[in-house]
């Protein structure tokens, strides 16, 4: 008997979508990078058809290659993959509803916090600060507002400005 656990052995959430989605065919881009020793991957929706993993090298995973924990539900079907390559992963999704698309990692890094504030009126686009507090060996980070649909809508420049610890470091901008 397989036991499925893998969401609880996977701590970071590296990707997190959810919303409504008319019938069609989606892509929500995933970066995955060296650190990461096990992702697992959710997917549920209302109306669920198919689920592809897309590979960064374009190529589809097999849901029977050796290392491939799969589980296919009416409306679910999650994935761990241990020790994924790093780049881009691509879910492919077909369906209509209400969704979820969520990513997890075992890894060493840590999101630790990220705070919003000024700007008290968003909708006329005044500054907001933001800061986010990274935990871990962090070679190259990038920050990015989504939309529900996982396409890029704008890259936050946040720099970094503070270090607290060897591995502790904090990013900040407007």
């Amino acid at each position: 008997v397989t036991e499925m656990r893998g969401s609880d052995l996977h701590g970071e959430v590296v990707f997190r979508a959810v919303g409504q989605l008319d019938k069609g065919k989606y892509e929500f881009d995933i970066p995955l990078d060296s650190t990461i020793e096990s992702a697992f991957f959710f997917v549920s929706m209302q109306c669920l058809e198919a689920v592809t993993l897309i590979r960064p090298s374009g190529d589809e995973l097999r849901t029977d290659e050796p290392g491939v924990e799969y589980h296919h539900f009416e409306a679910v079907r999650m994935f761990t993959l241990p020790q994924p390559l790093s780049g881009p992963w691509r879910v492919r999704v077909s369906g209509r509803g209400f969704f979820s698309v969520f990513v997890k990692a075992a890894t060493d890094l840590r999101l630790a916090d990220v705070t919003f504030s000024g700007g008290r009126f968003p909708m006329k686009r005044e500054p907001q600060r933001v800061s986010a507090k990274m935990k871990g060996a962090i070679s190259d980070i990038a920050f990015h507002f989504l939309s529900a649909s996982g396409a890029v809508i704008e890259r936050l420049a946040l720099n970094r400005e503070e270090q607290s610890d060897d591995d502790d470091w904090t990013y900040a901008g407007e």
